[in-house]
């Protein structure tokens, strides 16, 4: 097998992965980055508060209720000390009365609470909402220059996608496939040359000792074989 154009391959790729790499270096990429971070994260807040004042309302919902109710049992009470001759029913009117208001009391205290973290989330997603707004305009900002330096190294990378493409069809597919799940791993390069002597028995990329087999695979110009560690393939050069 001839590695050649493998080699090839592998070099035009490092090369474009070299320019995607400059781009996010870039100042302009870490400006874009940070705007969108700050977007991203004021939203996140906003629908956080937009979920807790929602969460809010339904108790204060709940709460209502309960005054409505309890004022309906107060209002129920009226004038009918007015009919009462006994003094004992009298004093237990006037007990129910009583153990309703301190309720009444402890609920209008608990939606009054409830109101002013209604109030409270409110005016915080309000803010939130502005600093959404203002980074969204950076964002816009930011991603003219970020787009312009893209821009600049853009037909350097088109160049390399193109001869990408052409080498691509000159290689046993199944080369490539292995080729991307290294990259993707990220234990490039993914063909190495390994040395044509007796005395050697080591991956040529990560050092571990090849098995018997694997270098048995390893003898003339042209073969190929896996490193059992690293998964990288180690070939003997042709020249």
């Amino acid at each position: 097998m001839n590695f050649d154009k493998l080699l090839e391959y592998q070099s035009l790729d490092a090369e474009l992965m070299k320019l995607d790499a400059e781009v996010k270096r870039s100042d302009e990429a870490k400006r874009y980055a940070q705007a969108v971070a700050r977007r991203n994260e004021a939203s996140e807040k906003y629908t956080k508060l937009t979920q807790d004042a929602n969460d809010l309302l339904g108790a204060f919902s709940v709460i209502r209720k309960k005054l409505d109710g309890l004022k309906e049992e107060l209002d129920g009470f009226d004038g009918i000390l007015d009919d009462v001759q006994d003094s004992q029913e009298a004093e237990h009117y006037l007990k129910l009365v009583n153990a309703i208001s301190v309720q009444l009391a402890a609920v209008e205290k608990e939606a009054a609470q409830i109101a002013s973290k209604i109030d409270k989330v409110t005016s915080e997603a309000s803010k939130v909402w502005e600093q959404g707004v203002q980074a969204q305009r950076e964002v816009k900002t930011v991603k003219v220059d970020y787009e312009r330096k893209v821009a600049t190294l853009q037909p350097e990378a088109d160049k390399l996608k193109a001869k990408l493409s052409e080498i691509a069809k000159e290689v046993p597919p199944q080369f490539l496939k292995t080729y991307a799940a290294i990259k993707a791993a990220k234990k490039l390069p993914a063909f190495v040359a390994y040395p044509n002597g007796n005395n050697y028995g080591y991956c040529s990329r990560c050092s571990v000792e090849l098995a018997s087999d694997t270098k048995a695979k390893l003898k003339n110009p042209g073969d190929y074989a896996e490193c059992p560690d690293c998964r990288r393939i180690l070939f003997i050069p042709e020249k």
